[in-house]
């Protein structure tokens, strides 16, 4: 199912509603639909993907490394992994200091609304929060810097925001602007691992394709505290990125 079609807590709803169909149960849900639009982004040279792993004392290390002082509330996993994987990709593609560099954070937006929206809605509800600097700031200043702008634009996503890029996006048609610019989506919490075809439940959920300049944070099996960052990037600029990645990952 593409992703422009649906996000991903939709897609999770449509999988557990066409399993509840398999064994013969009623449907949970009753699917609500939005209208669509779409982009495309074009590479010059294959794409790979890949996979990182994050550990509990990985993911514990880079939330004291990016606190500011010990009395300041601790970043989430997801705020953390998407710093470092911001900062990892802009040093990979190598973009130039003086330029602006922007990570579009995806915010599920049904809860957003008062009221909110129904729970079985069916389409795209993601709004996208915009962390946006200077790459000689991104790749230079403390890990803490990179962190605070993603929590910051992660909090500016409200009902009001949501309705004036809906705005916008009706009177202009424009869409995304992503020159230095990439996108990453939590699916850590989505109902995948809770699928029942009446057979056992998944062992392990991972994007069989995804679309290019999208990240994504998975758990690695259900109940798991260690998450997946799935990558697709092109492959030179892949070596780079997961020689740093490697490295960040390895360190004690």
């Amino acid at each position: 199912m593409n992703h422009a079609l649906v996000d991903g807590k939709a897609l999770a709803d449509f999988l557990n509603s066409w399993a509840e169909i398999t064994i013969g149960l009623p449907l949970s849900v009753d699917p609500k639909e939005w209208p669509k639009k779409s982009i495309s982004l074009q590479f010059q040279e294959p794409i790979v993907y890949q996979s990182f792993f994050f550990e509990p004392k990985k993911l514990y290390q880079l939330k004291q490394l990016a606190k500011e002082d010990e009395f300041a509330a601790p970043y989430t996993s997801f705020e953390v992994i998407s710093a470092l994987m911001w900062i990892i990709r802009t040093k990979a593609f190598k973009i130039e200091s003086h330029k602006t560099t922007k990570l579009l954070t995806a915010v599920d937006g049904r809860l957003k609304f008062k009221p909110a929206l129904p729970e079985c809605f069916f389409g795209n509800g993601t709004a996208w929060s915009c962390a946006q600097c200077m790459v000689g700031d991104l790749v230079q200043k403390p890990f803490s810097f990179a962190v605070k702008i993603v929590h910051e634009a992660i909090k500016e996503v409200t009902e009001d925001y949501i309705k004036s890029a809906i705005d916008y996006y009706e009177l202009t048609g424009g869409g995304l602007e992503m020159e230095n610019t990439c996108g990453i989506s939590k699916w850590s919490r989505l109902t995948f691992y809770d699928l029942h075809f009446g057979w056992r439940k998944p062992q392990q959920v991972v994007p069989a394709s995804m679309v290019v300049n999208l990240i994504l944070t998975l758990a690695q099996e259900k109940d798991s505290k260690n998450l997946i960052l799935s990558v697709g990037l092109p492959e030179s600029v892949m070596k780079i990125f997961q020689e740093l990645m490697q490295s960040e990952l390895n360190r004690k």
